[in-house]
């Protein structure tokens, strides 16, 4: 085994380095201009290399009623209630021009991200539901989580505890509230005045009060003026809220976030402080009953969970529909829709092009390597290396085998049996320094240099979504 991966990773924990966290890989910033594919080939090739049939879908929403100084996702601050319907006819007409996709797939999840999907009005989300149903009748008999992100405020009145009575009635099984902190200092500094702790309160109340099974809600440790103190009462308050899903995040700081022009957040200290926070909230949380099911995310028992990412991250591939929404299959991960850099009028062409199916621009394309790559960098928690693709008989062990042996040295992993691994206690904590430790070096240098370009550029002011694009259907 080389030293060098044991004393890298001994290194990193010592420094208490906390890189962003690995929720896919690669990361949108290694998607680069590809060969033109069309959109159908990927899908017939991916077929090779993905489990069974099974597909999760994720819908984009990308409005806002206001921008969070953290998100650096695609979103545009609206209240257009006639740009939300336009847009929800575009996604009907998208799935539609999916269709060949979607009828030879078994939905296991969907789930409606953002921006704040919950701002859709209901006739307008049953739209988006039933064109779906016409398209593949069988999904209600095979999906296993319908899940809709919220912002507090969207449900915090009466409407808005009509509004979730409703979307249960629809099917929905999963709320995601981003709580982010129950501080009202910390939530005005994150750019959200708009949702106070008075909001996060009633909205938790309306989703228990209408019987929605799984409310999944997320702190972030490390805002500006966040002290060990205000972190343990959130957390603390978010508790007495009983919900079924807590997930606790490290602040990440992108450059084409609000925040990374921020005097406050930029030299905010990053390190054991913060990782003092994460061991104090995992052992309230523990304390009172939750199972730690990955770094970050912590269920009851039984009753919470986020489906989605966990068939994710074991290799079920993920459909993106909508502005700004990734895909991610075995074979190319993709944008459609956007450049890379998104840009102001995105929505406008959208809403002009959303029926057609447009050749794949921005991608990355997988080798064998970056497969096995990709497994190991999301699903580490317990891998049984068989299960990796391409992989029966440890063709790839070259890719692994030093770091897994690295982190058994250092007590973050435990070979449980020849094949497979499991990570532990501090394995979780430091799971993402673990993770990327099997990027590529190609991934690391896209990645690099994509976020140096959007700082020598300055375009990350140009698509923090403050512009208001018409409202209007454009004629066709």
């Amino acid at each position: 085994m080389s030293e060098n991966f044991v004393d890298a990773l001994r290194g990193a924990i010592e420094r208490q380095v906390i890189p962003p966290f690995v929720y896919t890989y690669p990361p949108r910033s290694a998607y680069r201009g590809i060969q033109a594919v069309d959109t159908q080939n990927i899908w017939e090739d991916d077929a090779q290399s993905s489990p069974g049939r099974a597909l999760n879908l994720y819908i984009h929403i990308p409005f806002c009623r206001y921008k969070c100084g953290f998100c650096n996702l695609y979103t545009i601050t609206s209240k257009s209630e006639e740009l939300y319907s336009a847009y929800a006819t575009a996604i009907c007409e998208e799935l539609e021009s999916m269709e060949p996709i979607l009828t030879q797939s078994k939905i296991v999840t969907i789930y409606f991200g953002g921006g704040t999907p919950s701002l859709l009005s209901l006739a307008d989300f049953n739209r988006i539901l039933c064109k779906l149903e016409r398209i593949s009748p069988g999904w209600r008999s095979t999906a296993k989580e319908i899940c809709i992100e919220a912002s507090p405020d969207s449900l915090a009145d009466s409407r808005g505890l009509e509004r979730l009575r409703e979307l249960k009635q629809s099917g929905v099984t999963r709320i995601n509230i981003g709580v982010q902190s129950l501080d009202q200092a910390e939530l005005r500094s994150a750019g959200r005045a708009l949702a106070g702790t008075f909001e996060i309160e009633r909205a938790v109340d309306h989703v228990k009060i209408a019987e929605i099974p799984n409310l999944s809600t997320d702190l972030i440790i490390g805002f500006s003026g966040q002290t060990d103190a205000t972190w343990e009462r959130s957390v603390r308050r978010l508790l007495d809220m009983r919900p079924e899903t807590v997930s606790t995040y490290f602040l990440t700081l992108r450059p084409d976030a609000w925040f990374a022009g921020v005097k406050d957040y930029a030299k905010l200290e990053r390190g054991p402080e913060l990782y003092k926070r994460y061991d104090v909230g995992r052992e309230l949380l523990l304390g009172s009953g939750y199972q730690q099911q990955t770094n970050n995310r912590f269920i009851i028992p039984e009753r919470g969970g986020y489906l989605q990412k966990v068939l994710q991250f074991h290799g079920v591939p993920v459909l993106g529909i909508g502005l700004g929404a990734r895909t991610y299959t075995n074979t190319v991960d993709y944008l459609r829709w956007l450049p890379l850099v998104p840009v102001d009028d995105a929505v406008r062409r959208y809403l002009e092009n959303s029926g057609s199916l447009p050749q794949v621009d921005f991608g990355f394309v997988y080798s064998s390597e970056e497969r096995i790559r990709k497994r190991l960098a999301l699903d580490l928690f317990e891998l049984d290396l068989t299960s990796l693709p391409e992989n029966e008989n440890g063709e790839f062990s070259r890719v692994y085998s030093d770091i897994l042996s690295a982190c058994e040295d250092l007590g973050l992993a435990e070979n449980v049996t020849d094949a497979t691994w499991r990570l532990s206690p501090s394995g979780y904590k430091y799971r993402d320094i673990i993770s990327w430790a099997f990027f590529s070096d190609k991934v690391r240098k896209l990645d690099g240099a994509f976020y140096r370009g959007l700082r020598q550029s300055g375009r990350r002011r140009t698509w923090l979504g403050q512009a208001q694009p018409s409202t209007g259907r454009p004629a066709r």
